[in-house]
């Protein structure tokens, strides 16, 4: 199926009530050796047509929002990564839910660059009972060396910091 045209190309579904239905379900078989290959690619260019633009582009953006008091007990993901290994394979490359880094390219100076920013914020009339900025869940199984957080050394920039807490309690 293709599907072309300038400006929004919308899709409109409601999700079926299955086990682990989609409004839209891609599945691939990635078979090369070789080339990197993806289930989903988006690609942005940011382009505006002239002045200086103060906005957001995003490649690929999740929203999950509730209606009524009907998911009180319910987990909700924006987004939601997972890499599992399977078969008998011995794998000595890395497996990782989620990968993010930024990267400059450009033949000027970046003001500030960041691999992830994570923020909890309480904008309605409700209130929250404990926020995390990041939680670092367990891990579990069998495990040789274990680490909560682990921070590679830090030797690119004028002063390095493995971790700066400012402001701590």
């Amino acid at each position: 199926v293709t599907i072309s045209g300038a400006g929004n190309t919308a899709i409109a579904t409601t999700v079926a009530d299955t086990s682990e239905a989609a409004s839209l379900r891609v599945t691939s078989t990635a078979t090369s050796i070789t080339n990197e290959q993806n289930a989903i690619y988006a690609s942005l260019t940011a382009a505006p047509a002239s002045g200086t633009p103060s906005r957001t582009y995003n490649a690929i953006e999740g929203q999950i929002q509730t209606s009524g008091a009907t998911s009180v007990n319910s987990n909700l993901y924006a987004l939601f990564g997972q890499a599992t290994l399977t078969g008998s394979s011995a794998n000595t490359g890395n497996i990782a839910g989620g990968y993010l880094y930024a990267q400059n390219q450009a033949s000027v100076a970046a003001a500030s660059m960041y691999g992830l920013i994570t923020s909890v914020q309480d904008i309605g009339s409700g209130s929250i009972t404990t926020a995390y900025g990041v939680n670092v869940q367990n891990n579990t199984g069998t495990i040789g060396t274990n680490y909560g957080i682990f921070v590679t050394a830090q030797t690119a920039g004028t002063s390095d910091y493995g971790i700066a807490i400012q402001a701590a309690d």
